[in-house]
Parts: structure tokens; C-alpha cells; sequence
């Protein structure tokens, strides 16, 4: 998992390829939204961090999407 999530830093930051660029969005969004719904399971109060690395992700995309729009 840690390999996939610097390769999806890289995926992202890079803009090589937009298909790639979006899996890796995607893979982060479900990776932080099933990290909240585990810790909100065992009830650990840590799904927070989990909840506003999402919230984070989910920001980052809509900007990148609305800066690269209107180019």
C-alpha cells in the first residue's frame, strides 16, 4: 500500500497521463474513506484523520479540475 500511495503522489503531481492522474484520485479517496469507516467500527476515535485526509483529497481534485478547465 505505501508503494501505491507514492505512486499515486507521483501519478498526480506528474500530469503525465490524465486516466492514470484520476485512477490514483480515486484509489486515495477509497483508501481514506474505508480507513474511516475501519476506525469507526472498532470505535478507536481515530477516523477523523481518515475523514480530513479525504475531505483534503476530495479539494484537491475539484481545484485541480476547475484549473485545468479553464486553460
Amino acid at each position: 500500500l505505501a508503494v501505491a500511495k507514492i505512486l499515486g503522489v507521483i501519478a498526480i503531481t506528474t500530469r503525465l497521463n490524465k486516466t492514470l492522474k484520476e485512477w490514483a484520485y480515486a484509489g486515495f479517496f477509497f483508501d481514506f474513506m474505508l480507513a474511516a469507516a475501519a476506525h469507526i467500527m472498532v470505535a478507536d476515535g481515530a477516523h477523523w484523520t481518515a475523514i480530513i485526509a479525504t475531505v483534503l483529497i476530495l479539494t484537491s481534485y475539484i481545484f485541480e479540475k476547475r484549473a485545468f478547465s479553464s486553460q
